[in-house]
């Protein structure tokens, strides 16, 4: 978990429309995270990265995603499906090819930019230099609680779909770490080869998956995009 130094002018600024998403889409998602935790008085800095296709279904309150992951924590090829309507969280491992499920307590929200969100400024993002190639973005700055950590959060959203393209998450008072999002290859709606997407195996058992073997994700961005 790094230092993240950000400076820019924070104005008050509302936001004057619900912003929010398609209500059914898919995406990929390529993130990173340095942290720096503490452990027996000595600092002992660690890393973790995923590769992920994620999907949003708001009609049906239902999210997943499917991701290669590496890190601190082990590494792994899983699918996490959240049915919220079934209060059902199923977490397979698509190498081992096991499946268990928990009960989910938490309602499902929309992913939306929240009302207290701070509008920073437009922007492209991309690398061509005729602007073929660019995203054009509205980049705001959101702060809330996890946990009882202070976590800020810059956020880049399309300008017309309001999809999230890029963020980077960082800790607050104290709280050393760093998790960067890239999402690109945005289909609205989830296609139809992917109908079945949230439908879990019907082997999937109610064990209980260890929480620590999957921090990287459910903490990270895509807790906070899902949940």
């Amino acid at each position: 978990m790094f230092v993240f130094m950000f400076i820019a002018v924070l104005v008050g600024c509302s936001v004057a429309e619900q912003l929010c998403p398609p209500a059914s889409w898919r995406a990929e998602e390529v993130s990173g995270a340095l942290f720096l935790p503490k452990v027996d008085h000595e600092y002992q800095p660690k890393r973790e990265q995923d590769h992920a296709l994620i999907y949003y279904d708001a009609d049906q309150q239902k999210s997943a995603l499917i991701a290669n992951y590496s890190g601190a924590t082990g590494k792994g090829d899983i699918k996490i499906i959240y049915d919220h309507p079934a209060k059902k969280e199923y977490t397979i491992d698509l190498v081992k090819n096991t499946c268990t499920s928990k009960s989910l307590t938490d309602p499902f929200k929309k992913w939306c930019i929240p009302d207290d969100a701070t509008f920073l400024y437009d922007a492209k993002i991309g690398f061509s230099a005729d602007g073929s190639d660019t995203v054009t973005t509205k980049i705001y700055y959101v702060e809330s609680v996890y946990s009882g950590h202070k976590i800020g959060h810059l956020i880049a959203i399309t300008s017309d779909l309001y999809v999230p393209v890029q963020s980077s998450v960082f800790g607050r008072d104290g709280d050393l770490y760093l998790d960067i999002n890239l999402t690109g290859n945005i289909v609205s709606p989830i296609p139809a080869s992917d109908a079945d997407i949230f439908t879990p195996p019907e082997s999937c058992s109610s064990s209980y998956f260890p929480e620590e073997e999957l921090e990287v994700l459910k903490v990270g961005a895509l807790r906070r995009l899902f949940q």
